[in-house]
């Protein structure tokens, strides 16, 4: 779906937008299968600096060379990862199908026509990026406080007043850009999780959520340290437990989500809740060791609380003054379960067991779901390099999201697109379980 990476307006995307894909074609992996007037349109603004330096002229004749180029690197990558061209009549009908298309085609034609209007906000809640950088008509633009944001982003879910997906996000990271686009527009249309925010940790990432219209939150002043002292991104990563925590101490429902994922057709805050309530757990992770700490929910109940501060906790003993020995968090809290400080169960009757036979202790207990490709090949690391391995199927019902591990950032796009779940470049039509989905 080509249109998801131009803003109305412009024949090109914001400019850290295709700083990313310029980044991912050099190295020739393919986006999917787009066609040479497309790639010459993306890569035009590849070609910044050098319509600048060299004219009209010259760009238009590097421009042709970089579209035969970007072309023949989309279709070397599509045949090394065993994809089928896409067809261009099906993209189309494909296109159609979604209403922020045909108001994308309208007002492309006519930009003035684009108001800071709230309806017009609404009908771009999946791809924000597509109207004109610092759109007015956003009700959160310019809000960066976490909790004044949150109050603003979030609404009831799953039988709660208020909920709120919290989804981290570094714009420097070489491809991780195109990764979140395609996180928030199948997450957004597919399983219809629109009251989410960003949280950022750069003045640089700050300044592109802006451009973008994304909704993000500066959550430095929630560190548990200042940055600089070289273990910055282990910092950054302790924040889960802190922003969660905070989230839930307001009264939200809330999730964690990482940035690189493919979200299915699954109500997924109904599903994670009541995987929980069912299971009679305090949270729910996506399991993977025993937890994987980029994929879960908490209840706002005491014990669910009680689960984010001992994990909190552990955040001492991870962060010494000895900068060698730092651990994140997601390898103190495997220490954490290993000690004993909180309890995981892989289905109903597990938990329930345990909660029989944990003797009074009150720990936290938290229920995993299976991996997406648990059923089909357990071997994360497999995934990115074979392209023979399975491709799942995104309308199974055990499927919520493709969440690739393991895996290199370009391996993910790759893992993704497999599953049909690549959404930012031409694809195959919905179909089955995809039908009629907005």
């Amino acid at each position: 779906m080509a249109f998801l990476k131009r803003p109305i307006g412009s024949s090109a995307g914001p400019k850290v937008l295709w700083k990313a894909l310029c980044a991912v074609v050099a190295t020739g992996l393919a986006l999917g299968s787009l066609s040479p007037a497309r790639y010459r349109t993306q890569l035009l603004l590849c070609g910044d600096s050098l319509v600048a330096q060299n004219g009209p002229a010259a760009a238009a004749a590097a421009n042709d060379t970089a579209a035969q180029a970007g072309a023949a690197a989309a279709a070397a990558g599509s045949a090394a990862a065993g994809l089928q061209p896409a067809q261009q009549p099906a993209d189309a009908a494909r296109e159609a199908a979604d209403p922020m298309q045909e108001a994308y085609a309208r007002l492309q034609t006519a930009p003035a026509d684009v108001t800071p209007d709230a309806a017009l906000a609404a009908q771009f809640a999946a791809a924000p990026w597509l109207l004109p950088p610092n759109c007015t008509a956003l009700p959160y633009a310019g809000v960066h406080d976490f909790d004044a944001l949150m109050a603003l982003r979030a609404r009831p879910a799953a039988g709660y007043d208020k909920a709120i997906a919290l989804i981290p996000f570094d714009s420097d990271t070489q491809g991780r850009v195109l990764l979140l686009l395609n996180t928030i527009y199948t997450m957004v249309r597919f399983a219809g999780v629109d009251n989410f925010l960003l949280w950022v940790w750069t003045d640089n990432t700050l300044t592109d959520c802006a451009t973008m219209n994304l909704p993000c939150a500066d959550a430095r002043p929630h560190l548990l340290e200042p940055q600089g002292k070289g273990r910055d991104v282990k910092v950054v990563m302790w924040l889960k437990p802190v922003l969660m925590l905070r989230a839930l101490k307001a009264g939200y429902l809330s999730m964690m989500l990482d940035g690189d994922l493919g979200v299915s057709s699954k109500p997924l805050w109904d599903v994670l809740t009541q995987l929980a309530l069912r299971s009679e757990a305090d949270a729910v992770f996506q399991e993977e060791g025993p937890v994987n700490t980029g994929s879960f929910l908490v209840l706002t109940t005491p014990k669910g609380m009680q689960g984010m501060e001992m994990w909190l906790g552990g955040a001492a003993a991870a962060l010494p003054d000895d900068v060698s020995r730092t651990k994140s968090d997601q390898v103190r809290l495997i220490e954490l379960h290993e000690q004993g400080a909180f309890l995981a169960c892989c289905n109903a009757g597990d938990c329930r067991d345990k909660l029989a036979h944990q003797n009074g202790t009150g720990r936290p207990l938290w229920r995993t779901w299976n991996r997406w490709n648990k059923a089909i090949d357990d071997r994360d690391c497999r995934l990115g390099g074979d392209w023979h391995a399975a491709a799942v199927d995104p309308c199974d019902s055990t499927i919520l999201f493709v969440h690739p591990l393991c895996v290199s950032v370009g391996d993910k796009v790759g893992v993704i697109q497999r599953a049909g779940l690549w959404l930012l470049d031409s694809a195959k039509p919905p179909e089955g379980c995809w039908k009629g989905q907005r």
